[in-house]
């Protein structure tokens, strides 16, 4: 049986759930969280662990608050999983997780969520993040404050629930948007798209330099950008995500890790 929505409007912070059931979002439907807090995360639980649990057609699944969160309880399960996130203005941003080499555990689950900032990402930064310092220096607007470098938006892939061995994803995709009076990578952001890579904050050690995606993989279709990774390990699963400006020398670079 399949869940064909409309507008979902969840005002208060929830669980809610659907199990061995198809979602599918079509003709402009929309799912709507909110009110998620970090004591009280609201939650849209998918329990089917199947790649196409989530399809549509037109419509996204709105988060935007780091606690507006879509659990999938993946479990040992591979597929291109696609939670399909947009923003208030209908603007479509998908964040797909390649899992099909290196599965996890069965019994785990990944909680997705993005959003917005200002162009100050310090001011507005997850839960487990604690700087935006620059690996390569100088840093924009400062040196120990690389905000300017960065998209403005945050993502997390929080896979801490239930996997003993986490996944190791092929690839990660991020979306952002670009060209429009929206962008998230405009003035006063000094940044350059063509340089774009995606980093992972390690909460274990407080920084982001430690590890590297794939260097300046940066597509812009549309008003949308997109940034992949490349494969991930297990242990570089950290919770937080955001787009660096790549700095640093492409000869330099090897995927997912300093050279």
């Amino acid at each position: 049986m399949k869940n064909i929505f409309k507008t979902i409007l969840l005002l208060l912070p929830a669980c809610l759930t659907f199990g061995q059931q198809q979602m599918v979002l079509e003709n402009g439907a929309s799912i709507i969280l909110s009110n998620g807090t970090s004591t009280k995360p609201t939650y849209l639980v998918i329990a089917d662990s199947n790649a196409n649990a989530i399809t549509r057609d037109s419509g996204y699944i709105y988060s935007e608050n780091e606690y507006n969160m879509l659990q999938w309880n993946i479990g040992g399960n591979t597929g291109n999983y696609v939670v399909p996130f947009g923003d208030s203005n209908s603007l479509y941003l998908p964040l797909t997780v390649e899992i099909n080499s290196t599965p996890g555990s069965s019994g785990g689950s990944m909680k997705f969520s993005t959003y917005h900032t200002s162009a100050l990402n310090s001011s507005n930064e997850p839960s487990d993040v604690t700087n935006m310092t620059p690996f390569i220096l100088p840093g924009s607007p400062s040196n120990t404050d690389n905000s300017y470098n960065v998209a403005d938006r945050f993502y997390t892939i929080d896979a801490n629930t239930g996997y003993t061995t986490k996944p190791a994803p092929d690839n990660i995709t991020f979306s952002y948007i670009s060209g429009t009076s929206l962008s998230e990578v405009a003035s006063p952001n000094t940044l350059t798209q063509s340089r774009m890579m995606a980093q992972r904050f390690n909460s274990a050690t407080d920084t982001w330099s430690d590890w590297f995606g794939y260097g300046c993989t940066d597509i812009v279709s549309g008003n949308i950008g997109k940034v992949s990774t490349g494969p991930v390990t297990a242990s570089n699963m950290y919770r937080s995500w955001s787009l660096w400006d790549n700095t640093m020398s492409l000869p330099l670079m090897v995927s997912g890790v300093n050279a």
